[in-house]
């Protein structure tokens, strides 16, 4: 991966203020791309997390307001 700090599911999960599960869910119903793996872990880019989060809501997952990165 090219980005200098990739992010791990539980790091995205905290980020957003989501349980581990949720985000897993998000990429194993498709409504993210499944994430690139660094050894056995999933990592993802700071650059994802608006997409994410947008996925999450579109999902129903509710966010910390204080946590949200998208406009």
């Amino acid at each position: 991966m090219n980005d200098p700090d990739p992010l791990t599911t539980g790091q995205v999960a905290d980020i957003l203020g989501l349980q581990l599960w949720r985000v897993q869910h998000l990429f194993q119903r498709r409504l993210i791309p499944e994430p690139k793996r660094f050894g056995r872990y999933r990592v993802f880019s700071r650059a994802d997390l608006p997409a994410i989060e947008a996925a999450a809501r579109k999902a129903g997952y509710t966010l910390k307001p204080e946590l949200a990165v998208a406009g």
